[in-house]
């Protein structure tokens, strides 16, 4: 999709019984690519946010990754939470509060079942650290 990888990946996860888990998620840059060519909200926000603070080797944009579980269900049933799910999702932090506070701002790269994410050894924390080594892009192809 760009120079930055294929759009849709997978990648191996240890799981908690030992043997490796799939995982099927967005690459971050080549996402972030994908959404800045379209045009639009986020296009106008990161052109208008690079003309004001501009963006360089010596001085990279400061990026903020957020991620949070949620629950589509009914918070005050019992039981029965099946439909839980976690959401991967970052910005710059040179878009300034305001920008912040919308979600059209953030990049939301990954959504995992819990159930999925609770088969990986480390978990959530395990998911973090691949999304973030993918938002880094320190490695192109790896198992944790």
């Amino acid at each position: 999709h760009s120079q930055n990888g294929e759009l849709v990946t997978t990648r191996t996860l240890v799981g908690i019984n030992g043997a490796n888990t799939k995982c099927v998620g967005v690459n971050p840059l080549s996402y972030m690519h994908a959404v800045f060519s379209q045009g639009g909200s986020y296009t106008d926000l990161v052109c208008r946010t690079f003309s004001h603070k501009g963006c360089s080797p010596e001085k990279p944009w400061q990026l903020i990754v957020y991620t949070d579980e949620i629950d589509p269900g009914d918070p005050l049933a019992p039981s029965g939470h099946t439909r839980k799910v976690w959401s991967f999702c970052f910005a710059f932090v040179e878009f300034g509060l305001q920008a912040l506070s919308k979600e059209e701002a953030w990049l939301t790269c990954e959504i995992a079942r819990t159930v999925d994410v609770d088969r990986v050894a480390a978990g959530a924390f395990c998911c973090m650290l691949r999304f973030c080594c993918m938002l880094c892009n320190c490695i192109s192809t790896y198992t944790m």
